[in-house]
């Protein structure tokens, strides 16, 4: 209790204001009606707000309470209508007009600059409430929306901890330069990762045209909605909300086992001309390992480090918050602290958090919001992370990770991952954040409302990356046998600042059976981005790292600032009938200092949309018993995209090298590109048709929609002329169509009076076609090619025809390496240009990279004060290619996986994977054979809870107290886990932080 207290005690001091408490008890009666038939209510439930001390009304809807304080409030509340809280303020009689309850499926959603019924919603919006947030108690706010959105892939791409990866995909590839959609904290653009998901009140997700294009030149990729939690006005609670937890790889890879292994390198020796590595003496040996630990390791182990750098990481995360205040003034402050230790030496991360969030009602007429957020961040790794992921796959053969005394052994290539993490040195990243959002709303007239915002963000990031200087020592000699260094520090200092002002008119009215909404509005955007870095080395020891202590050889600097500048004016016109016929336009005019000239720099971006509410016809009563509603959307629109780098339209100069004229040294200085002065909005047109329907009254919610769209003028870097001696500027010069359909189910029931449950499934796709070039390319890019006719992300390699079987047929087909050094056993590419030779020329499309039947399902239930939750993730088609050691299979001494074990032999000819030869390539071109089935299905979280009755919290003054236990990442189900990846994480080499899965027992605790 005295925590409690100390918390309203800082409220009132941050608000600058006292609230009075009467002490006198005071008599309230009244009469309790409905609102639509004025008839008057029995058994409804009047208490004193925050207490247990109430009434019910009688026979005649009339109630007589006795309450506390005339400053109290009481609360309204009855089954099938919308609780009302009104204050007290001294009266004697207060009568209560109680509206009917929403109905299910009519809950409100956030949407562009605004709220609506989601009953009267005529665009495509997904939407996710705090209450599905915290039954999966995220980690972060990405962590809540995998698999809960459909059309909104949501991509954890792993990373060290504060330094997770997340994609957004919110219905396909809209274009080259990027799918992240625009993201609004409180109608401010930021970061999913700046937000503490016990905060978020809602997410929206506007998916299409008619939703996204009131957002204009940034909605292209769609527009992410977050709203934080409000305060909530009455009596003062208190929320603690706490869990520990520990990480570990979720998947491990399955190696080969040490005969296997080195019966598969000693064959890949022989088919490259050599004698065997090993003799059956020194596998023998190997097997049988050391003696004892102390004995010198004359076989080390063969791949040790993926047992050696793992271990348990753990976490702790707090968040305590207090909300409450006056009908006048409410507040709700919210801090936050998280400590997480990675899975691999020296990885972490410690987070601090502040929110506040105020509302004061001026008058009737005049409300002032105010939101504050700071977050500070600290995270650490290792100086050379990148190494450690990558020499743990390709680090050679056969190491001791560490000797008992703490020396280092050294693998064939001499590496050692976990040394790296070790003794590297260090990186480090602090990041503080201040957020701000202050609003206010004027009542002008009794439809009109202004509201004026300003808010934005600044962050000022440090980085300090420090590499040491060491040596490696022989373990029994002592002898020095290799050296690190020199020691260098780099350091970095960023500021980031965006901030908006904003100024909105909204009128609505009602007349008869017409509802209307016009909305109008300015905003400007200001972004300023400054940047400098130092670096120097040879420190006089591995402890002093201030730059002024490094020497004067090889020391550098540089820095940078760029400013972006967004000028937008916007409009809505809604117009409703009878609530059954809907109308919307939405138009925005932007203006971006990216571009230059007024016929390029604005662009408008109109769009509009109408639904028919079906349900509320009269020829639908026949068969409402069975479709309790019915509603069909239909919306056409444009967005934009405006992501190309400042000042491109601007004549660069690039400094060169020192050169010698006139026996004096000059500095060169030259054109770095050309420019593009014409350089315009790309911009993205879609359709949408949609039908929303719940059937047996709410028992079955069934959501369906289709969608088209092409982007245009898509901004693009093309190649030009070398002769012309400058890069190319970015052009408008691509077309990209996408087609795709959602669908989501959703069931909830009440089974007895203590069992309920809620089922909810979702399901789409998507294709993309590259339209047009401006008869360029195509462009090829490592294993990826654009070009018209395909799709973005078509892998482009070799098609195969099996392996290489009889001397007969090598003699008989074209071959990759020529005829003299290719052999039964190796991969047989398709000479697919008919010229007789196997060359890059032979390449073809494969497929592509894009998640197909990306799907979502959750369940939840809870039974007396037990609940438990399951959420099921997944795609049901997706390809991946695999490159470096997982499908080298031991050729350059990597680690073998069990996929590997299927090699081809003479006696093994329908083998999967071709013949190993050490040093060789030929084999392991890109092609169908190294093209994986990455689909998956994910248990994503499982969290089992249980609330304590009411007769154990009284006893510590507490409202409400549950425990609870959960684990995230559990099982991943995937053909690619046999290759040793995470089917989530990116094509290519494995050289990242894993993926992981947690376990924790956390409590929520309300005062």
């Amino acid at each position: 209790m005295m925590i409690k207290r100390l918390l309203l005690c800082g409220f009132f001091l941050l608000l600058g204001t006292s609230v009075v408490h009467g002490q006198a008890d005071v008599t309230v009666e009244g009469t309790v009606t409905d609102a639509t038939t004025d008839e008057v209510l029995v058994g409804v439930n009047v208490v004193v707000n925050g207490t247990t001390t109430g009434t019910t009304t009688n026979a005649e809807g009339q109630y007589n309470l006795n309450v506390p304080s005339a400053q109290d409030s009481l609360s309204f509340s009855f089954v099938g209508y919308e609780t009302q809280t009104i204050p007290v303020e001294g009266r004697s009689t207060i009568n209560v007009s109680l509206q009917p309850a929403t109905l299910e499926g009519e809950e409100v959603v956030v949407v562009g600059y605004g709220t609506q019924d989601e009953r009267s919603v005529s665009s495509s919006i997904s939407s996710v409430d705090s209450e599905t947030i915290s039954e999966v108690n995220p980690a972060n706010a990405a962590e809540a929306l995998q698999g809960a959105l459909p059309g909104a892939a949501v991509m954890d791409r792993g990373g060290a901890p504060g330094a997770q990866t997340i994609m957004w995909q919110i219905r396909g590839n809209t274009t080259i330069g990027g799918t992240e959609p625009l993201i609004l904290i409180n109608g401010i653009e930021g970061n999913l990762s700046d937000v503490n998901p016990n905060n978020i009140e809602s997410v929206s997700v506007l998916k299409d045209a008619s939703a996204t294009s009131i957002y204009g030149s940034r909605a292209a990729n769609g527009v992410v909605l977050i709203e934080t939690k409000n305060a909530q006005a009455g009596q003062w609670s208190v929320e603690y909300d706490s869990y520990v937890g520990v990480d570990e790889v979720s998947e491990q890879p399955e190696l080969l086992g040490t005969t296997e292994t080195l019966e598969i390198l000693n064959q890949a020796y022989v088919n490259n001309g050599s004698q065997p590595r090993y003799s059956e003496d020194e596998m023998q040996a190997y097997r049988e390992g050391p003696d004892t630990p102390g004995e010198k390791y004359e076989n080390p182990p063969l791949f040790p480090f993926f047992d050696a750098l793992f271990s348990r990481g753990t976490v702790h995360n707090h968040n305590l918050s207090a909300s409450g205040g006056t009908e006048r003034l409410s507040a709700r402050i919210n801090f936050h602290y998280q400590n997480q230790e990675g899975i691999i030496p020296n990885f972490n991360e410690e987070v601090k958090g502040l929110s506040m969030r105020s509302n004061f009602e001026v008058s009737d007429r005049i409300t002032l919001n105010g939101r504050v957020r700071l977050r500070r961040s600290t995270r650490q790794e290792p100086e050379g992370a990148g190494g450690i992921y990558w020499n743990m796959w390709h680090g050679g053969i056969g190491a001791v990770p560490q000797y008992p005394d703490g020396t280092y052994g050294l693998t064939s290539n001499g590496v050692n991952p976990l040394m790296t993490a070790k003794e590297s040195g260090t990186y480090e990243v602090t990041t503080n954040k201040f957020g701000l959002n202050l609003s206010g709303d004027a009542q002008l007239l009794e439809d009109l409302t202004y509201t004026m915002e300003f808010g934005g963000h600044a962050d000022i990031m440090s980085q300090d990356e420090f590499s040491r200087e060491y040596a490696v020592h022989d373990w029994q000699s002592g002898n020095v046998v290799q050296t690190y260094g020199p020691n260098s520090l780099w350091q970095q200092r960023e500021t980031d600042q965006t901030w908006t002002w904003r100024n909105l008119l909204e009128y609505n009215t009602s007349f008869g059976v017409n509802d209307i909404e016009v909305l109008g509005g300015f905003e400007q955007t200001w972004g300023t981005l400054n940047w400098m870095d130092a670096y120097r080395q040879e420190f006089y020891n591995n402890q002093l790292r201030v730059l002024n202590s490094g020497s004067q050889n090889n020391l550098d600097n540089s820095g940078a600032q760029q400013k972006t500048r967004l000028r937008s004016g916007f409009a809505r016109l809604r117009y409703e009938y009878d609530s059954r016929y809907i109308a919307e336009i939405n138009g925005r005019v932007d203006g971006s200092s990216l571009f230059t000239g007024a016929d390029n720099q604005y662009g408008f971006f109109p769009s509009f949309s109408l639904a028919w509410r079906v349900d509320q016809e009269s020829f639908f009563e026949p068969i409402e018993s069975t479709v309790s509603s019915l509603k069909l959307r239909g919306s056409w629109g444009e967005t934009g995209n405006n992501t190309v780098d400042p000042y491109t339209f601007f004549q660069g100069i690039t400094l060169g090298t020192n050169y010698s004229l006139n026996n004096s040294v000059v500095r060169t200085a030259a054109p770095g590109a050309l420019v593009n002065r014409g350089l315009t909005w790309e911009s993205t047109t879609q359709w949408n048709v949609g039908v929303d329907a719940e059937l047996w009254d709410g028992l079955l919610g069934v959501t369906v929609d289709y969608w088209q769209k092409r982007t245009e003028g898509i901004l693009l870097n093309l190649p030009i002329p070398d002769l012309v001696g400058l890069g190319g500027p970015p052009q408008n010069a691509g077309v990209v169509d996408n087609a795709g359909w959602e669908v989501s189910l959703s069931h909830t029931n009440q089974v007895g009076d203590e069992f309920n449950y809620r089922v909810e499934a979702n399901l789409s796709d998507f294709q993309s076609e590259v339209v047009d070039l401006a008869r360029t390319g195509p462009f090829i890019e490592g294993n990826t090619i654009t070009r018209v006719g395909s799709s973005l992300n078509a892998v482009y390699g070799y098609k195969t025809d099996g392996f290489f079987q009889s001397e007969e047929e090598i003699q008989n087909n074209p071959t990759y390496a020529g005829k003299g050094d290719t052999y039964p056993g190796d991969v047989k590419y398709v000479d697919t240009n008919g010229d007789g030779n196997i060359t890059p020329e032979d390449r073809v499309v494969l497929g592509n990279l894009d998640p197909h039947y990306s799907f979502g399902l959750s369940t939840h239930m809870q039974y007396r004060g037990f609940d438990l939750g399951l959420r099921l993730q997944g795609v049901g088609k997706q390809n991946r290619t695999i490159s470096g050691a997982p499908f080298e299979c031991g050729n350059w001494l990597n680690p073998v996986v069990e996929a590997c074990s299927d090699y081809w032999t003479e006696d093994n000819q329908d083998a999967s994977i071709p013949r190993p030869q050490m040093w060789s390539t030929k084999n392991h071109q890109l092609s169908e054979q190294w093209i994986i089935d990455a689909s998956y299905i994910r248990v994503k979280n499982v969290q089992l809870g249980y609330t304590l009755p009411s007769s154990l919290t009284d006893a510590i003054s507490a409202n409400e107290l549950r425990v609870y236990a959960q684990g995230t990442d559990l099982l991943t189900f995937s053909e690619a886990t046999k290759w040793g990846v995470d089917p989530e994480l990116n094509s290519g080499r494995q050289n990242f932080y894993p993926q992981t899965a947690r376990y924790t027992l956390g409590l929520n605790l309300t005062f």
